[in-house]
């Protein structure tokens, strides 16, 4: 008979999995392929470290998705250009020649360049705050969790609060 002093997350069950052992429940007692010894030496082995990386990892997930929700449906090319025309509207200094692409771009918009850099800048501001704000959520819940001591702890850790959108 084996004894679980751990929660069984799905990360418990990934390393199971990966050292070729299951662990399921029937009539309430726990099912061990392909042996007791060999699953409660897996249990055995899931550190407090592991259960904290296996959150931090749950957090790094949803942070990534946040900043992929914002930029979906935006092309590659056209966030390939955001750091030059961010730079470019910086050194904006009234003249076309101070940002080329952006008085390109505006002159194909039939718009003043000034009006490119103005929309260029404030985009460029609400991204960065976006972005440090899901740094910041993403950033004080991995400290947290990192600060936590048992696994008890660990599972019960609520990350759902604190994001953005």
């Amino acid at each position: 008979m084996i004894t679980i002093i751990i929660p069984i997350t799905a990360g418990v069950q990934r390393r199971l999995s990966a050292n070729g052992c299951s662990l399921a429940w029937h009539d309430n007692k726990p099912l061990c392929i392909p042996s007791d010894a060999a699953v409660q030496a897996v249990l055995d082995g899931w550190t407090v470290a592991d259960a904290r990386a296996e959150v931090v990892a749950m957090i790094d997930a949803r942070a990534r998705a946040l900043r992929d929700g914002v930029v979906a449906g935006i092309s590659s090319a056209e966030m390939a250009s955001w750091a030059l025309k961010r730079e470019q509207s910086l050194a904006y200094d009234g003249t076309d020649e101070s940002a080329p692409m952006l008085a390109l771009e505006a002159s194909s918009r039939g718009v003043p360049t000034s009006a490119v850099v103005d929309r260029v800048l404030a985009k460029a501001a609400a991204l960065s705050q976006l972005e440090a704000h899901i740094a910041g959520a993403a950033g004080k819940h991995g400290d947290a969790v990192k600060a936590l001591a048992t696994h008890a702890e660990v599972v019960a850790y609520d990350c759902s609060g604190g994001w953005p959108l």
